[in-house]
């Protein structure tokens, strides 16, 4: 690559993903693929595998085991990708998963690993909690690790409303002296407007940053095939895409968006669920 697209590349990844504090702009909040990219990035309330990156409280669902490949490219550059993979068992005593995310080039990089639990504590409410290790990589400068935890919950209040809540990092974590994860809270409902239609509502709060508000609907033209679509309001982007669920487990889901500020992002996941 010439040292002039380089530098430029590079110079966008640092834009991007300065402080690790903007939701969906570094690869320890934008793993999922077309998950959290179709649905508006409105995480706290998801549920089955796609929870594993957003809220492990959501794993409970898995009866089985379950597993998830996602990419998100971001503004139509390769180097603004992110890659993610995600497992989970259910022990009967709980959910154990695990997570493995990457976003950048060789000159830049984020990675995150996690590994996470999840339980019942009653018929109306979960919790889930991880540990992540998390890499920060320039080159010709070095990397970094750190360590930080995550833990989340998720409640049933009747047979329509669901409430949730996340936080990413409770305490500031420094990766160097002048790059530190911020700490990360979010609020969500699911609200199942009919047999057809979910809808997902978030509220998220980085340390220094404004609140997020995002929503998103998920609607099933048929029992495998949904729409969904949504928005962040405070960011100004559109979000939408494809599901399609196989009789086999198998599920493929595609996803775009697009920020009034930047520009296009497209995504994609496959899944399987042997429950």
């Amino acid at each position: 690559m010439m040292p002039r697209i380089k530098i430029l590349l590079f110079s966008i990844c640092i834009f991007l993903s300065w402080n690790f504090t903007s939701y969906g702009q570094s690869s320890f909040f934008s793993a999922g693929g077309a998950h959290t990219l179709s649905l508006a990035n409105t995480g706290t309330m998801y549920d089955g595998i796609s929870s594993i990156y957003t809220n492990p409280a959501g794993l409970v669902s898995i009866e089985n085991f379950a597993f998830d490949v996602g990419y998100n490219q971001r503004y139509n550059l390769s180097e603004l990708s992110t890659v993610s993979l995600g497992g989970a068992k259910n022990f009967g005593s709980g959910v154990f998963g695990l997570s493995v995310s990457r976003y950048g080039y060789s000159a830049y990089s984020e990675s995150k690993i996690g590994l996470v639990y999840a339980r019942k504590l009653f018929s109306n409410l979960s919790i889930g909690a991880g540990f992540n290790m998390l890499n920060y990589t320039i080159d010709q400068f070095g990397s970094s690790n750190s360590f930080t935890f995550e833990i989340g919950m998720q409640s049933q209040i009747n047979k329509k409303l669901s409430i949730g809540a996340y936080v990413f990092s409770p305490e500031v974590v420094s990766l160097t002296d002048e790059t530190e994860i911020a700490s990360r809270f979010s609020l969500g409902v699911k609200y199942k407007m009919s047999s057809k239609a979910d809808l997902y509502v978030d509220i998220s709060k980085t340390i220094n940053r404004d609140p997020e508000f995002k929503f998103a609907v998920d609607y099933r033209l048929v029992e495998a095939v949904s729409v969904r679509f949504g928005g962040n309001v405070t960011q100004e982007s559109i979000h939408f895409g494809p599901a399609y669920k196989m009789n086999n487990g198998l599920g493929i889901y595609g996803g775009y968006a697009y920020d009034n500020r930047i520009g296009h992002s497209v995504g994609i996941s496959l899944t399987y669920s042997s429950n």
